[in-house]
């Protein structure tokens, strides 16, 4: 009875050793599998910001830029009495100041400043108008020259897209020295009476664009 208790010991003793070497065996040795990798790269293109701000077909830019506000779209012409691009009183015209949307972007009129260079008091007025088309002299020039900047941000209000169809914005200008009292007659001579020192009438006129940004609805 003792000798087959030792012989069942022996066999199970035997047993497990054997099982501990297939279990080496299997976990040593490398196993077939499938095995996959996968990546991907998401990317986007920068959205252009290009917007083209112009006075009379000429560029605004970031430094000091002459463009001819008051010399172009100018009446009355040469032969009406008053040499060609001088002011002087009863002389009216207008200039355009237009905003082209180049970018991929919306973008807005922000803020706009003007500087006037009128040292001899000069009575100039303005009428501040969306529709370019119109070419006849407004009814009333009802704006001061230190509301004019207000005027012009006004025009802007709306956005300009980057669609070609609706890319571009025109506000336009008019201008006249108003002679619009026999009272004023005598100050208005004063300044055309000036011998070899002409005065110079100028507005230098700074036009802030930059990108809508969307709020988030609530």
């Amino acid at each position: 009875m003792a000798m087959k208790k030792k012989s069942y010991t022996a066999r199970l003793g035997a047993l497990a050793l054997a099982l501990t070497m297939v279990t080496t065996c299997l976990t040593g040795g490398t196993m077939a599998k499938y095995v996959t990798t996968v990546s991907a790269t998401g990317s986007a293109t920068v959205a252009k910001f290009d917007v083209d701000i112009k006075g009379n077909d000429t560029s605004f830019l970031t430094n000091t830029q002459d463009i001819e506000f008051f010399s172009t779209h100018w009446y009355p012409p040469v032969n009406d009495g008053v040499k060609e691009s001088k002011l002087a009183p009863g002389v009216y015209g207008y200039f355009d100041i237009v905003v082209t949307n180049k970018s991929d972007v919306l973008v807005k009129v922000s803020d706009v400043d003007i500087r006037a260079t009128n040292e001899k008091g000069i009575r100039m007025k303005y009428a501040v108008l969306t529709d370019p088309v119109n070419e006849n002299k407004p009814d009333n020039f009802n704006v001061e020259e230190t509301n004019l900047k207000d005027e012009i941000k006004s025009a802007f209000k709306n956005d300009i897209s980057w669609e070609t169809s609706n890319n571009s914005k025109t506000v336009r200008v008019w201008w006249t020295w108003e002679n619009s009292s026999p009272s004023g007659d005598e100050e208005d001579t004063a300044i055309g009476t000036y011998g070899d020192n002409a005065p110079i009438y100028a507005l230098t006129i700074a036009i802030t664009a930059e990108q809508v940004i969307s709020t988030p609805a609530p």
